[in-house]
């Protein structure tokens, strides 16, 4: 039988009735355990943050210590990392979304919301947050890289097809300096004709891992339909 996964989270719920049908709800799944620590107020909840960690917070949106959305920002700000799922008693979706504006990951409406929904929220919660913790991670590397080099650099996110180029890159291609964020076929289109197939022979060979490294010089067009040789 396969192990059934753990999660630990953090439950900020003031009402004893609606903490009870959160333990429950999380109770009833067949695959996933659940190590539920409750607090009624956020400076409880900030206090336990200061020495242990969890891998989710669910937040109960009306709190008797905090207003509006404090208690959101309280929490981001004590555990960057910390995917947070709001719990409200208000189906209001312009509040959902300022609630995802100030960084939860998610909301759930109380009372409609059954065992699944709720566990599938949680596991959603905590890959969305890794995924955008990878994201700005690899973009931060990215921007020091660039800062502290002549060259331009660029990354290839593949799975998305987004390819992102420095400002150095853009000036040594001849593209403006407001170019948004483009992809690879974009970026081979440029390439002239007569370099653009070996180009991508080269590419999808190393993409494969017939070749350990990409290396290649390519006549890459400008807007102005000039040519300049680049090594990438």
């Amino acid at each position: 039988m396969a192990a059934r996964m753990l999660y630990r989270v953090m439950l900020v719920e003031d009402s004893p009735a609606d903490a009870r049908l959160v333990r429950e709800a999380l109770a009833e799944h067949p695959a996933c355990s659940f190590q539920v620590a409750h607090f009624l107020r956020i400076e409880q909840a900030l206090s336990f943050l200061e020495h242990d960690t969890v891998d989710v917070a669910l937040l109960d949106y009306h709190l008797p210590d905090v207003e509006d959305l404090n208690g959101l920002i309280r929490i981001i700000a004590a555990a960057p990392h910390l995917p947070v799922v709001m719990l409200t008693g208000v189906d209001d979706e312009a509040l959902g979304l300022r609630m995802v504006q100030h960084g939860a990951q998610d909301y759930l409406v109380k009372g409609t919301v059954g065992a699944a929904m709720l566990v599938r929220a949680v596991r959603q919660a905590i890959e969305r947050k890794e995924m955008s913790d990878r994201v700005r991670d690899s973009e931060e590397r990215f921007a020091l890289a660039a800062a502290g080099s002549g060259d331009g650099f660029w990354d290839w996110q593949i799975p998305s097809d987004r390819l992102v180029l420095s400002s150095q890159a853009k000036v040594i291609l001849g593209l403006p300096a407001d170019l948004p964020d483009d992809s690879m076929e974009a970026f081979i289109r440029r390439i002239h004709l007569d370099d653009a197939g070996r180009f991508r022979d080269a590419l999808a060979a190393h993409q494969i891992g017939v070749a350990a490294d990409f290396r290649q010089q390519a006549r890459i067009m400008d807007p102005h339909d000039r040519s300049r040789w680049v090594l990438v």
